[in-house]
């Protein structure tokens, strides 16, 4: 018997036939020492891991019942080549509380507890949903809406009798966009904040609710200070006490040195350098390799932010102002009209469409100064080879 088929029948005795033992019950013969837990596992290694993760936890000591339930990708190839298209599914999965936290502590991740301030019925009750949930069709995943952190907080507050969970002392961040939010949650990740800022269209722009903006780390926060009130106006705190480390190890919150900014600013720079050298040395065939690499990160970069924009599902993906500085554009046009005597016009408006965005970045908040700096590199040898070719023509014309 595996563990899903397991848990499913353990519950059905547990919730529904009450035949356990009256030393670990009640009146109806059901447990009491019912426990359930916020996890918190701090942020990974990887793009899918960077912002932690965080699951249920529900034990049962008087039955040696301790499970976690968890939300995430389904777990397949194809499942996570999907969810760029919009089409990634999600499902409840079920672990024994030891087995998931060895994964953890073999990855050197920090693992903390928040036990959770719930009644007896309501914790009997988010183990039978959990539970149900296991066997349940998936349902669309995506890192903007449906992720492990609100799917985490529906299932609390679908068990909540007549109450509510009031916030207080929220991070600003949150009570902005889903750009802000990204931008705050990627302050100790900041190539992973640079990948989401890149796909993440004019929705970003939008405030949505706050429940979808709550990545692992924030849910910890948040919850921390707020509130269950019910109809009457009695109030008792999300959590019975503080965390508790339950794994040692990294908690994710040192700074890298190396970010994008960083690196574009160094790039520009050595770019900048490099072009201001070529008008002195003789370095066509130098120039020709810089340019080819350029011109072909460009195009793999246009490619995915254009699929992205136009072609995706997934939410919050579409309307990306990326589209007009990266596209497949500028290599079909250098392999078409490359030859042509106009071509130096074409390399020229591409670089006033980038300089165009550069300027604007201060002002449209979807742009940012690390992509700024980006955009600047392939405006200089743009203009650069718009300059040499009309150079070129201008001597041409000369020997003629």
């Amino acid at each position: 018997m595996n563990i899903k088929t397991f848990n499913t029948v353990v519950l059905l005795l547990l919730l529904t036939f009450g035949s356990l033992t009256v030393e670990a019950g009640n009146d109806d013969g059901l447990p009491v020492d019912i426990k359930a837990s916020l996890i918190y596992v701090s942020p990974g290694y990887t793009a899918y891991t960077a912002y932690g993760h965080c699951a249920i936890r529900m034990q049962c000591p008087s039955q040696r019942l301790d499970y976690c339930f968890t939300y995430g990708l389904d777990d397949s190839s194809q499942s996570y080549a999907s969810f760029f298209s919009g089409k990634g599914k999600g499902r409840f999965s079920t672990f024994y509380t030891h087995d998931y936290l060895r994964e953890y502590k073999d990855n050197n991740r920090q693992v903390s507890e928040y036990e959770l301030n719930l009644s007896l019925d309501e914790k009997r009750n988010l183990w039978a949903l959990l539970d149900s949930g296991i066997s349940g069709e998936s349902i669309p995943y995506d890192y903007l809406k449906t992720n492990c952190s609100s799917m985490c907080v529906r299932a609390v507050e679908s068990v909540l009798d007549k109450e509510t969970i009031e916030y207080k002392d929220l991070p600003v961040a949150l009570l902005g966009t889903y750009r802000d939010f990204v931008r705050h949650i990627s302050v100790h990740k900041p190539w992973c904040g640079f990948f989401w800022n890149t796909i993440l269209g004019s929705e970003g722009e939008s405030k949505g609710s706050l429940e979808d903006k709550l990545s692992p780390a924030s849910l910890v926060d948040a919850w921390e200070d707020a509130l269950i009130v019910d109809s009457i106006g009695a109030i008792r705190p999300v959590f019975t006490s503080g965390g508790t480390v339950i794994v040692s190890g990294d908690d994710g919150t040192h700074d890298t040195p190396f970010t994008p900014a960083l690196m574009f600013g160094v790039l520009l720079v050595a770019v900048i350098v490099f072009t201001l050298a070529e008008r002195k040395c003789k370095l066509g065939r130098a120039a020709c390799v810089v340019d080819v690499t350029l011109l072909s990160s460009h195009t793999i970069i246009g490619l995915f932010i254009c699929y992205m924009s136009f072609i995706s599902d997934l939410p919050g993906t579409s309307g990306s102002w990326y589209a007009a500085a990266f596209n497949p554009m500028p290599l079909f046009l250098c392999l078409t009209y490359k030859n042509k005597t106009f071509f130096r016009y074409i390399l020229a408006g591409f670089a006033l469409v980038l300089l165009l965005l550069i300027i604007l970045t201060p002002f449209i908040p979807q742009l940012d100064a690390d992509h700024a700096l980006l955009e600047g590199i392939f405006a200089v040898r743009c203009a650069a080879r718009g300059i040499n070719c009309r150079n070129n023509y201008i001597n041409a014309k000369k020997r003629q």
